[in-house]
C-alpha cells in the first residue's frame, strides 16, 4: 500500500511532537547568598501573596527574616517578556556585558522571568542574584508552576556563586 509522502510526514511530525518534553526552567546565579540577617523587600516586589509567602519562607530557612533595621535589601520581580525580547545588563567590570535573559527567536514565544537580588544595605553592593526563565508559548499556560518550583528549589539550596545553567 502506497501512502502519500505528505501523510507520512504529518504522521511522523505528530509522533515527534508527542515525544517532546515540556521546556525546563533555566536558572542562573551570581554571588553568594548571605546566611543570616534582617531583610527588607524593596521595589515592586511583584507577585501574588502566595509567591511572596513562599519566598519569605525560603529566605527565613536561610536565617533571613524581615526586620525594621535590615542588613540586606531583597528585590523580587516577576515579568513576562514578549517574544524576541531579552534582558541585558553590565557585569561587574565595565567591559563585560552579558544577557541576563537571551531573547527568544520567535515572536509567539514569550518568557516568564523571575529575578531575586540581595544587596547589602550599607554599601548597596549586589551580593547575590538568581534569575529564572522559562519559555511560554502564547495560549498555553502551565509553565509558571514549573518555573516557580525550580526557582524556589534553587533558592533553598543556594550556597555559592557559579551554579549557572542548572
Amino acid at each position: 500500500m502506497k501512502l502519500p509522502v505528505s501523510l507520512l510526514l504529518l504522521e511522523s511530525a505528530g509522533l515527534l511532537s508527542a515525544c517532546a518534553s515540556p521546556p525546563k526552567a533555566a536558572l542562573r546565579t551570581t554571588g553568594t547568598m548571605p546566611q543570616a540577617g534582617g531583610i527588607e523587600l524593596v521595589g515592586a516586589a511583584s507577585g501574588d501573596r502566595a509567591s511572596r509567602t513562599a519566598l519569605l519562607e525560603r529566605l527565613a530557612a536561610r536565617g533571613l527574616s524581615p526586620s525594621q533595621e535590615p542588613d540586606y535589601f531583597v528585590q523580587f520581580t516577576n515579568a513576562l517578556l514578549p517574544g524576541r525580547t531579552g534582558l541585558f545588563a553590565p557585569e561587574s567590570r565595565a567591559d563585560e556585558k552579558t544577557w541576563l535573559v537571551s531573547p527568544t527567536r520567535s515572536r509567539s514565544i514569550d518568557q516568564r522571568v523571575y529575578t531575586l537580588v540581595v544587596s547589602d544595605r550599607a554599601t548597596g553592593r549586589e551580593l547575590y542574584r538568581l534569575v529564572g526563565q522559562m519559555p511560554v508559548r502564547r495560549g498555553k499556560p502551565g509553565s509558571e508552576d514549573r518555573l516557580s518550583q525550580a526557582f524556589l528549589a534553587e533558592l533553598g539550596s543556594a550556597t555559592e556563586a557559579g551554579t549557572a545553567g542548572r
